[in-house]
Protein backbone atom coordinates (compact mmCIF):
# COMPACT_ATOMS: atom_id res chain seq x y z
CA UNK A 1 0.00 0.00 0.00
CA UNK A 2 2.78 2.03 1.13
CA UNK A 3 4.46 1.47 -2.09
CA UNK A 4 1.33 1.95 -4.63
CA UNK A 5 1.20 5.64 -2.71
CA UNK A 6 4.87 6.69 -2.84
CA UNK A 7 4.51 5.62 -6.45
CA UNK A 8 1.42 7.33 -7.39
CA UNK A 9 2.91 10.98 -5.54
CA UNK A 10 6.67 10.94 -7.59
CA UNK A 11 4.29 10.14 -10.76
CA UNK A 12 2.27 13.04 -10.35
CA UNK A 13 5.04 15.29 -9.45
CA UNK A 14 7.67 14.26 -11.93
CA UNK A 15 4.68 14.07 -14.25
CA UNK A 16 3.84 17.68 -13.58
CA UNK A 17 7.43 19.26 -13.75
CA UNK A 18 8.03 17.63 -17.11
CA UNK A 19 4.73 18.97 -18.35
CA UNK A 20 5.30 22.16 -16.96
CA UNK A 21 9.29 22.20 -18.52
CA UNK A 22 7.56 20.70 -21.77
CA UNK A 23 5.56 23.94 -22.23
CA UNK A 24 8.64 26.02 -21.94
CA UNK A 25 10.50 24.60 -24.74
CA UNK A 26 11.04 25.61 -28.70
CA UNK A 27 9.07 21.84 -29.12
CA UNK A 28 5.67 22.92 -27.64
CA UNK A 29 5.80 26.65 -29.23
CA UNK A 30 6.72 25.06 -32.26
CA UNK A 31 3.44 22.76 -32.39
CA UNK A 32 1.08 25.59 -30.79
CA UNK A 33 2.15 27.67 -34.02
CA UNK A 34 1.80 24.79 -36.56
CA UNK A 35 -1.88 23.87 -35.11
CA UNK A 36 -2.96 27.72 -34.67
CA UNK A 37 -1.92 28.41 -38.64
CA UNK A 38 -3.09 25.29 -39.68
CA UNK A 39 -6.56 25.60 -38.07
CA UNK A 40 -7.30 29.36 -39.12
CA UNK A 41 -6.03 28.06 -42.77
CA UNK A 42 -8.86 25.89 -42.51
CA UNK A 43 -11.45 27.59 -40.91
CA UNK A 44 -10.66 30.43 -43.63
CA UNK A 45 -11.09 27.65 -46.37
CA UNK A 46 -14.43 26.37 -44.92
CA UNK A 47 -15.53 30.12 -44.30
CA UNK A 48 -15.03 31.28 -47.88
CA UNK A 49 -16.39 27.97 -49.85
CA UNK A 50 -19.52 28.47 -47.77
CA UNK A 51 -19.69 32.26 -48.71
CA UNK A 52 -19.21 31.11 -52.28
CA UNK A 53 -22.24 28.73 -52.00
CA UNK A 54 -24.40 31.12 -50.96
CA UNK A 55 -23.29 34.11 -53.08
CA UNK A 56 -24.11 31.40 -55.66
CA UNK A 57 -27.41 30.58 -54.18
CA UNK A 58 -27.89 34.66 -53.79
CA UNK A 59 -28.19 34.02 -50.04
CA UNK A 60 -26.02 36.10 -47.70
CA UNK A 61 -24.29 34.36 -45.06
CA UNK A 62 -22.54 36.12 -42.29
CA UNK A 63 -19.32 34.24 -41.50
Amino acid sequence: MVAGVSYFVLQKTIGETFKESFKETDVHNNLKQFFRRVIDEKALFISENLRRTYAKKKKHANI
